[in-house]
């Protein structure tokens, strides 16, 4: 087994999707097996390399922050502003525009290619106005939840089974299905094509989909990969049934 590459080891001024995917997933030290398996594919297929199972997942969230303008890009290092193709075998990302995405979009990520030790510790003492004042909100909300409770706990047990009631059916099985047809079609549109072969988006698979919902509302309720997931295929299978 190859040893494990220090920080310094894992630098470069700019990488590719892919090797920057690699380090993401603390995989630099099969850097050259990974791309001896690939030849000359710039992202690996969801099944493969399944000792490394956020590969394919960091490589997609690259490919849509380049997508959707979020990360810039360039090529062989030099930033350009004009379109690339994620084919193009030059596309790079610059070390310091990724590591500013990354703690822009995943504030929970802390890849040791992009951050030292020190970095670390920082991050994880440092708290920002905007996720205290979102503590602060949540435990507003917690508080008001726990009144709401004890003012339940008061009331006759007819009274409380009326409204476990109400809250049970505060959204009918028939609502549920139309949402979930809903999100089943917007999923089948975003991920299809038309009659003439055309792609209806830019999204190739489920996981782009997921990462850029995610990236773009990841502090709204339920808009993590788990559930999002979770709806995509109940919606799939009742769409499809």
């Amino acid at each position: 087994m190859a040893a494990a590459l220090d920080h310094s080891e894992l630098l470069k001024t700019s990488y590719r999707p892919i090797e920057a995917a690699i380090r993401w997933s603390g995989a630099a030290d099969q850097e050259r097996i990974i791309l001896r398996v690939l030849k000359r594919r710039l992202a690996p297929n969801p099944d493969e390399f399944p000792q490394w199972p956020q590969l394919h997942l960091h490589v997609e969230r690259i490919h849509d922050a380049i997508l959707n303008k979020d990360l810039p890009y360039g090529l062989r290092g030099v930033t350009v502003r004009r379109h690339v193709s994620l084919e193009h075998p030059d596309l790079t990302v610059r070390h310091v525009d990724l590591k500013s995405w990354m703690t822009r979009c995943y504030p929970g990520e802390r890849p040791d290619f992009l951050f030292n030790e020190t970095e670390k510790r920082l991050a994880r003492a440092f708290v920002t106005e905007e996720t205290l004042r979102a503590l602060l909100d949540e435990r507003e909300a917690m508080k008001l939840q726990i009144e709401q409770l004890q003012s339940k706990l008061q009331m006759p047990a007819r009274n409380i089974r009326t409204l476990h009631k109400e809250d049970e059916t505060s959204i009918t099985q028939r609502a549920e299905t139309t949402y979930l047809h809903v999100i089943g079609g917007l999923r089948d549109l975003l991920l299809g094509a038309s009659p003439s072969g055309e792609p209806y988006s830019k999204f190739k698979t489920q996981d782009a989909v997921i990462s850029a919902l995610v990236a773009h509302h990841g502090g709204r309720l339920g808009m993590t990969e788990r559930t999002i997931a979770g709806k995509f295929a109940a919606a799939t299978k009742l769409i499809r049934g």
